[in-house]
C-alpha cells in the first residue's frame, strides 16, 4: 500500500470491500481484499482488525470462511489524516512488550504458588509431628 497513513489505508480497504461485495454479491475475505490491493495478507489482517476495533467493519466467520462487512464507513472520518499507520516493526515491538508482561505475570503466579505449596507442606509437617507426639 503506497500510502502509509492509516486514514488512506482505511479508505482503500473499505473501497475494496465495496467493490468485492458488488462483484461477488457477498462479503470478501481478507485474502481477496489483499489480492485486489496488492497487499500482504498480514498487513491486510492488521488493518482490518484495527478497523474492526473502531467498529468500521465487522468480521464474520462461518462455513464459507471469514468474511468482512462494512458497518459504519463514516467512522473513518474520525481518523486523523496526518496519523501515520503503525509499521510492522512497531506492531512486533508492541507484541513483544505484551508478551513480556504476560511472562512476568506467569512468573509471579508461579512464585506465589510455590510459596503456598511450601506453606502447606510446612503446616502438614507440623500437624504430623503433633499427631505423632500424642501417641
Amino acid at each position: 500500500m503506497p500510502d502509509n497513513d492509516f486514514y488512506s489505508q482505511a479508505h482503500l480497504i473499505v473501497a475494496a470491500i465495496r467493490v468485492l461485495e458488488h462483484k461477488n454479491r457477498t462479503g470478501p475475505s481478507v485474502e481477496a481484499i489483499c489480492d485486489l490491493l496488492n497487499l500482504s495478507v498480514e498487513q491486510g489482517y492488521r488493518v482490518v482488525n484495527q478497523l474492526r476495533d473502531m467498529d468500521i467493519v465487522k468480521i464474520m466467520t462461518g462455513n464459507y470462511g471469514t468474511r468482512i462487512y462494512i458497518v459504519n464507513h463514516l467512522a473513518i472520518e474520525e481518523i486523523d489524516p496526518d496519523e501515520k499507520a503503525d509499521t510492522l516493526e512497531q506492531e512486533i515491538a508492541k507484541f513483544r512488550d505484551n508478551r513480556e508482561e504476560i511472562e512476568k505475570k506467569v512468573e509471579e503466579f508461579r512464585a506465589t504458588q510455590e510459596q503456598k505449596q511450601k506453606d502447606l507442606f510446612a503446616e502438614l509437617e507440623e500437624k504430623f509431628k503433633k499427631g505423632v507426639g500424642k501417641t
